[in-house]
């Protein structure tokens, strides 16, 4: 079985883990997908996003998630990245919209309904109008919450999977 060593942020090496290891501190957010590691006895260090892809693994989604953003909204991301660059929202693919981007998209559709309709019913009725608007922005706060507590859950997915497959592993070497 390998065993990595990672380079941490203060500039130390530790180690050596095993990959699964690593995997589950990836999941868990202990180390990012760009920590750097080097195999026992090797002389290259990588990212392990790279080995992760030479296992046939893939990021944990959160993970997945913030290298859309960073693609999507970092110019300085973007203009350092060597891959081809997306110039805005509406060119992202169907298949990378997650359920917290459409909470989000319907949270900001309802802020700006309500606004739309306090402004329309302001003159005619002043309290109506500020019901719609305090209905327009808790209904965006929930919505915004909702994609919040789907991003906690995934996360608490992810971790608890790459345990199960942590003692998996475990328990077939016994």
């Amino acid at each position: 079985m390998e065993q990595y060593y990672i380079a941490t942020a203060e500039g130390k090496t530790e180690g050596p883990y095993s990959f699964e290891n690593l995997e589950v501190q990836c999941n868990c957010g202990m180390i990012s997908p760009e920590t750097l590691v080097c195999v026992v006895g090797g002389q290259e260090w990588t990212e392990f996003k790279t080995i992760l892809s030479q296992k046939g693994k893939r990021l944990p989604d959160r993970h997945r998630v913030e290298e859309v953003r960073k693609k999507l909204y970092d110019p300085a991301w973007a203009s350092s990245s060597k891959e081809p660059q997306e110039a805005n929202f509406a060119q992202k693919p169907l298949t990378e919209i997650t359920v917290e981007d459409m909470f989000r998209g319907i949270g900001i559709i309802a802020l700006i309904a309500g606004v739309v309709l306090a402004l329309f019913t302001f003159q005619s009725s002043p309290a109506l109008a500020v019901l719609e608007l305090f209905s327009g922005v808790f209904s965006c706060l929930g919505c915004f919450w909702c994609a919040k507590v789907i991003t906690l859950l995934s996360s608490a997915v992810n971790f608890l999977s790459a345990l199960v497959r942590k003692f998996d592993s475990f328990s077939d070497k016994q």
